[in-house]
């Protein structure tokens, strides 16, 4: 009774496997289908217009531009009041033990210069070396500290950048009038120290490191990663 039977036609052309490959393809398909069709059930209801304002203030975030004219007009005054606040009395604290040894190291022959940084090997140069050349003006006493103001006043201008790009300009703002009026980074705002040099670099590395990533290079370069490390379904990999 069986001899007579024969399989289908496209059974009996293709391997199982074959047909087996054919109905996860078609599988896969139907999902993707099902999910490009369903809503977004956070977003349903948001008009059209709302969300593109939504995206548009998100582009504008990512590529800095949270301050409109009035907060910068806002952020210039925080920042010539951190200048004010470290400007003030800087000729009252003498030096310290370690301002009394950098202070030497400064006044001597670039051979000298080399040699104390070669023994002083726990702190980076580049604070002595701009001091270095600032000597060759033959600064006061509280002159000599003027560099270290412009770095502490240009961390609070990075810190408010960052913020501005990060969590928008009324954080930006009140972070920033915060930090310039901050005991503890006026005082070492003052100090004949690299401290408040390390600070400046430490936050304009990470608001370059922002605008770094938010560029288009850094999308095509993550779409390619999360591609990368995604797993294989059936449809996409193949033995």
């Amino acid at each position: 009774m069986l001899d007579g039977l024969e399989p289908p036609e496209d059974l009996a052309e293709q391997p199982a496997r074959e047909v087996a490959r054919r109905d996860l393809a078609k599988h896969d398909r139907g999902r993707e289908d099902h999910h490009e069709g369903t809503a977004d059930p956070e977003r349903e209801g948001e008009p059209g217009h709302l969300r593109g304002e939504g995206e548009q203030a998100r582009r504008s975030l990512a590529h800095g531009g949270a301050f409109d004219r009035r907060s910068r007009i806002l952020f210039g005054a925080i920042l010539a009041l951190a200048a004010a606040v470290r400007l003030y009395r800087l000729d009252h604290f003498s030096y310290g033990l370690d301002e009394v040894l950098q202070a030497f190291w400064l006044r001597g022959d670039w051979t000298f210069f080399w040699e104390a940084r070669r023994l002083d090997a726990v702190h980076p140069p580049l604070d002595s070396l701009i001091g270095k050349l600032f000597e060759g003006m033959r600064p006061a006493d509280w002159a000599r500290k003027l560099p270290a103001v412009v770095w502490g006043v240009g961390t609070v201008a990075a810190f408010g950048a960052l913020l501005a790009r990060r969590a928008g300009r009324v954080v930006a703002l009140l972070a920033t009038a915060l930090l310039a009026l901050a005991p503890f980074h006026v005082r070492f705002s003052q100090k004949l120290r690299p401290y408040s040099l390390g600070l400046f670099l430490m936050c304009l590395a990470l608001l370059a490191l922002d605008r770094y990533l938010a560029g288009p290079g850094w999308d095509d370069f993550s779409s390619c990663g999360s591609s990368a490390s995604r797993p294989p379904t059936p449809s996409t990999w193949r033995p």
